[in-house]
C-alpha cells in the first residue's frame, strides 16, 4: 500500500486509529503512574594517595596519575565493594541489585570520584549512595595491596536526590503510550481496510 492509499484507509477508520491512540495515552499514564520515577543521588570521593603514586612520583595530571584513579573507580564498584554496603542498604536487595542501582566515574582529570545511586525514594538513593561510598573509603583503607590501597575521604556525603517530578514522569509515559497506541491504531485501520 502506498501513503496515499493508507493515510485514505485510516480516515475510514478514523474511531479505530483514534480509540487504539487514547487508549494507549491512559494505558501510558497508568503505568507511569505505577512506576514512580528513580531518584539519584551523588557522593564525592577526593583520592588523597596511593602506594602505586608514592611509587611511580609521577606529576599530576600524567598518565600514571590517570590510570590510578581509574583503577581505583574500578575498585569503588567492585564486588567486595558493593557487598560491604549491603547491609547498610534499606530496603535489603542482591548484590546483583545493588550493583545495578549503582554507577562509579572518575571527575574530569581531578583525583575525585563520584558515587551515584539511584533509588525509588530520596532516602533510598542518598543511603545507598552513602553506604557505597563508606564501604569503598573501609575497603581500600584495610586493604594490603598496593595496587588498591588508598587514602580516601569523602568530600561530598549524598544529600540531594534528584529525578523527574511524578506529573512529569507520567506525561512522558503517557506520551510514549499514545504514541504506541497511533501505531498499533495505524496497523490495525490498515488491516481491516485491506479485509
Amino acid at each position: 500500500l502506498d501513503l496515499q492509499r493508507s493515510t485514505a484507509i485510516v480516515r475510514r477508520h478514523k474511531k479505530v486509529f483514534g480509540g487504539v491512540a487514547i487508549l494507549g495515552l491512559l494505558l501510558g499514564g497508568v503505568g507511569g503512574f505505577f512506576t514512580p520515577p528513580m531518584l539519584t543521588s551523588t557522593a564525592l570521593v577526593v583520592i588523597s594517595q596511593t602506594p602505586s603514586q608514592n611509587s611511580q612520583q609521577a606529576p599530576s595530571g600524567s598518565s600514571g596519575i590517570d590510570s590510578t584513579i581509574a583503577t581505583q573507580v574500578v575498585i569503588a564498584g567492585s564486588d567486595p565493594v558493593i557487598a560491604g554496603a549491603l547491609p547498610h542498604v534499606d530496603p535489603p536487595m542482591s548484590l546483583e541489585a545493588l550493583q545495578n542501582k549503582v554507577t562509579v566515574a572518575s571527575v574530569g582529570t581531578s583525583n575525585i570520584i563520584s558515587i551515584s545511586a539511584t533509588g525509588k525514594t530520596a532516602a533510598q538513593a542518598e543511603g545507598i549512595c552513602n553506604a557505597v561510598a563508606n564501604s569503598y573509603i573501609a575497603y581500600t583503607g584495610a586493604s594490603t595491596s598496593l595496587a588498591v590501597h588508598a587514602q580516601v575521604r569523602v568530600v561530598e556525603s549524598a544529600t540531594t536526590a534528584t529525578g523527574s517530578k511524578l506529573p512529569e514522569h507520567i506525561a512522558i509515559f503517557a506520551v510514549l503510550g499514545m504514541l504506541a497506541g497511533a501505531i498499533i491504531g495505524f496497523i490495525t485501520a490498515l488491516a481491516l481496510g485491506r479485509s
